[in-house]
C-alpha cells in the first residue's frame, strides 16, 4: 500500500485508501486491454508505423502498448496480432498527433502462415 500511494495510485484520506485519478485512469487502461484480449474474433491484425525520428519516445509507448495486448515483432515496425485494438489506442494515436504514419490491417491471407500463427500461440 505504501508503495502504491508512493507511486500515486492511490491517497489516503482520513482513515480511507481511496485511488487517485492517474489511479483510476491506470485501472481503466488495464481493464480496457484485458478485455480487449478476451474477444478474438479469429482474425490476425497487422499494425505497420512509421514514426519519424523526432519522436521516437512515442514509438517506444506505441510498442509497449502492442506489447501490453500481445501484438508480435514481426520485423522493425511491423506488428501482428489477434487481439482487436481497443479505441482507447486509436484515441492515443489521434492525441499524440501520430495516427497520419500508422496503418492496421485485417489479413485474409498470408505466406509463412504457419510461423506467424505460431508467434501468436495459435498452432
Amino acid at each position: 500500500m505504501k508503495r502504491l500511494i508512493k507511486e500515486g495510485l492511490l491517497k489516503k484520506e482520513k482513515s480511507k485508501i481511496k485511488l487517485t485519478p492517474f489511479g483510476k485512469e491506470l485501472l481503466d487502461f488495464v481493464k480496457e486491454h484485458s478485455d480487449a484480449l478476451k474477444k478474438w474474433d479469429g482474425k490476425i491484425r497487422l499494425v505497420i508505423f512509421d514514426i519519424p525520428e523526432n519522436k521516437a519516445h512515442l514509438r517506444n509507448l506505441i510498442r509497449d502498448e502492442l506489447r501490453i495486448l500481445n501484438y508480435q515483432y514481426l520485423q522493425k515496425s511491423v506488428y501482428i496480432g489477434k487481439a482487436p485494438l481497443p479505441l482507447s489506442f486509436y484515441q492515443n494515436l489521434k492525441e499524440l498527433q501520430i495516427d497520419r504514419y500508422f496503418y492496421i490491417f485485417i489479413v485474409k491471407a498470408m505466406d509463412k502462415k504457419e510461423k506467424i500463427l505460431s508467434k501468436l500461440n495459435l498452432l
